[in-house]
């Protein structure tokens, strides 16, 4: 199955379902909520005991990317206290959606703001902001 297939079946069982079921419990959100998209990820905002989460879907078949994705939710929540400005990443599970079809994805805190809800915001950046954001950028890595 193709990733746009992938895409496919998974908006058709979110807007079915309402959401996921998860460990933590029921994830409510349909594809409507979608905040972002990058790569092979979808970025979703959910809702789950009445506080709001953010969840990244892997929607690829690649053995590869999978295993980098969880990777990325292991090494980042392993030197968690040595790193600064990183989203809190809460839990990684596995959807199965139909046999042969496990979509992962991780539980990650929410921000009210991103760059470009910032810029839309902002207008023109200004330089002192501009300096700012490249500080805090640099901070971070």
């Amino acid at each position: 199955m193709d990733e746009k297939e992938i895409e496919k079946s998974f908006i058709e069982y979110i807007n079915c379902h309402g959401g996921i079921m998860s460990a933590l419990g029921k994830l409510e959100f349909t594809s409507s909520n979608r905040i972002g998209q990058g790569g092979n990820g979808l970025v979703y905002l959910a809702k789950i005991n009445k506080k709001e989460i953010a969840i990244k879907f892997l929607i690829s078949d690649s053995k590869r990317k999978i295993n980098r994705f969880k990777s990325e939710y292991f090494n980042v929540n392993y030197i968690r206290n040595e790193l600064k400005n990183i989203v809190n990443m809460i839990y990684y599970g596995e959807l199965k959606i139909k046999e042969g079809v496990v979509i992962p994805y991780i539980l990650m805190s929410s921000y009210s703001k991103n760059l470009k809800k910032y810029k839309n915001e902002m207008g023109e950046i200004k330089k002192e902001d501009f300096i700012c954001l490249v500080e805090f950028l640099f901070s971070t890595l």
